[in-house]
């Protein structure tokens, strides 16, 4: 998952937390017991605590308490005895500690609604934002290097009737068993999304018409064979646009794919054979465009 925070390894935000602890360390001792800068030493445990996790930030705060009384020592200060640098270090470690954690439970909180802003709850699978997001720049990518990309526009036929006669929890299990289906038929560079209800898009980079094709039988054989739609009664309408090489942006794909499945819906039920390609335009010179529509029913 993308992360909403910048990010770094846990080896550079380890380096840092300890470089900064160490100046901090450092400004402790040259100002001496006049000048006390004890806020200071949450910088380095912000770090660790956005970067580390609970064991690291845990292990780190202990270091940093130890760098804290060393410091404290070697400047001059002495307590009444072991028991009063012991209370005095388990104290200023605790605050350390808790501080440190909060930012952690800061940084999962953070995290999570980025997560849950960019997919979708009941399927796992992206939603239209992170679709967007993440095609694009794929895309961007294929238009640049001269290569093939298909999207394929797909719809559930009947799924509101399942909603409607069989209940909402089966509906809801029939689009988890589809996320399912897609995720394990497409391979890692493509990418599925739910932009709707029972909508779903599969964006297939360096993949021409017939590639996208044959992956869609899959998917379409993956369903017939699966109990959940078998006995539901639900079905397919598919349509795919492809360009080799890409030349379009993201949303004229989508328009040009969508139309595609609906009039995959609107030629009736029962087909099981993609349609005859056809050119649907050619946008730039050498840019050969093919469309595909399947129906599934």
């Amino acid at each position: 998952m993308s992360r909403s925070t910048p990010e770094l390894s846990r080896i550079a935000a380890t380096g840092l937390a300890c470089v900064t602890l160490a100046a901090v360390a450092w400004m402790d001792f040259a100002t001496g017991e006049e000048v006390r800068i004890l806020a200071l030493y949450f910088m380095p445990l912000l770090v660790a605590g956005w970067y580390l996790g609970r064991l690291g930030t845990a292990v780190f705060t202990v270091l940093t308490t130890a760098v804290w009384v060393s410091v404290l020592y070697s400047i001059g200060i002495r307590l009444n005895g072991t028991q009063q640098w012991v209370i005095s270090a388990l104290a200023t470690g605790v605050g350390f500690l808790t501080v440190a954690l909060l930012v952690g439970f800061l940084r999962s909180a953070l995290d999570q609604a980025h997560a849950l802003a960019r997919t979708d709850p009941l399927t796992g699978l992206p939603n239209r934002r992170e679709l967007t997001g993440s095609v694009a720049r794929e895309l961007a990518l294929c238009k640049r290097g001269g290569r093939a990309a298909t999207l394929a526009s797909i719809d559930l036929n009947d799924f509101k009737l399942v909603n409607d006669k069989l209940g909402h929890q089966r509906g809801d299990e029939v689009l988890w068993v589809f996320a399912g289906i897609l995720n394990r038929s497409i391979r890692a560079s493509d990418s599925a999304a739910r932009i709707g209800g029972d909508e779903f898009v599969i964006f297939m980079p360096d993949t021409n018409a017939d590639q996208a094709a044959q992956l869609i039988d899959r998917i379409r054989q993956a369903t017939e064979s699966t109990p959940a739609f078998h006995s539901s009664g639900v079905t397919l309408s598919v349509g795919t646009y492809s360009e080799d090489p890409a030349a379009s942006e993201l949303s004229a794909m989508l328009v040009e794919a969508d139309a595609l499945m609906y009039d995959a819906k609107r030629r009736g039920k029962g087909m099981r054979k993609p349609a005859p390609e056809r050119a649907v335009g050619v946008p730039h010179d050498g840019h050969r465009v093919k469309a595909t529509v399947l129906d599934d029913e």
